[in-house]
């Protein structure tokens, strides 16, 4: 019985000992941070996020500590924090990819659910290349952010809906109007599609409307036309157009 003891003893020591070695030993000092899934976040913000990790026992950091401050960056969408011996931490980011822009007292940056997550750095080329999205207010958004994502969710549906159609101008902006629905906005001329509202399948033929509307027309007409209206529902096989003058 005392050799039995006094064995349990020392194994417990000996546990004890390598938890104290292996929790101050400066081998298992975080040194480096291996990321992977990072394409538009800023190096500053990462190492800022990752600062308070860095230099300490590996062992004792709290990773999901680490996940929940990577997630309040405006970029990360999701975090996966992991150790790898002997003083690595493996960072696995999921960034939110950027569908539009929409108009809410500045331009945000939103992803494919119509959920804004940041504003965006116009002049460091945020947001070139997307459609931008107005006619939404800010306070409303405030005050119903789902019923202001449904919306955003809907002119992306409208854009990429007319970006299926062949040789038609390119849209820059998709204006929502709670009455009037839909208008479309050339990106060159700044010429306007009323589309209105309605189901998808309504309003791919009103879509269907403008492209016979376009093919007839000249070039030099298409260059004057300022203004197409679609969406009249009592005239559903017309379509009326404004030209410059």
């Amino acid at each position: 019985m005392y050799l039995a003891t006094f064995g349990l003893a020392a194994v417990g020591g000996g546990v004890h000992w390598g938890i104290e070695w292996a929790t101050h030993s400066p081998r298992f000092a975080v040194a480096e941070a291996e990321v992977s899934g990072t394409s538009s976040l800023d190096d500053e913000d990462l190492q800022l996020a990752l600062a308070p990790a860095m230099g300490g026992n590996l062992f004792q950091t709290d990773t999901k500590a680490v996940e929940r401050k990577l997630s309040e960056l405006a970029w990360v969408e999701d975090a996966e924090v992991s150790r790898r011996l002997p003083n690595r931490l493996v960072i696995d980011l999921h960034e939110h990819e950027p569908a539009a822009l929409v108009s809410l007292g500045g331009l945000y940056l939103t992803d494919s659910e119509g959920r804004p997550f940041k504003r965006a750095a116009i002049d460091r080329g945020e947001g070139d290349g997307l459609i931008v999205v107005t006619g939404l207010a800010r306070d409303e958004y405030l005050a119903d952010s789902e019923l202001t994502e449904a919306a955003v969710r809907g002119a992306l549906s409208v854009s990429n809906m007319y970006r299926t159609g062949k040789d038609r101008p390119e849209v820059g902006e998709i204006h929502i109007d709670p009455l009037r629905g839909y208008t479309l906005v050339f990106a060159d001329t700044g010429s306007r599609v009323h589309l209105g509202r309605g189901s998808d399948p309504v309003l791919e033929q009103r879509l269907d409307r403008f492209d016979s509307a376009w093919a007839a027309l000249s070039s030099d007409e298409q260059k004057r036309a300022r203004t197409f209206f679609i969406d009249n529902e009592t005239r559903q096989h017309s379509v009326t157009i404004a030209f410059a003058q």
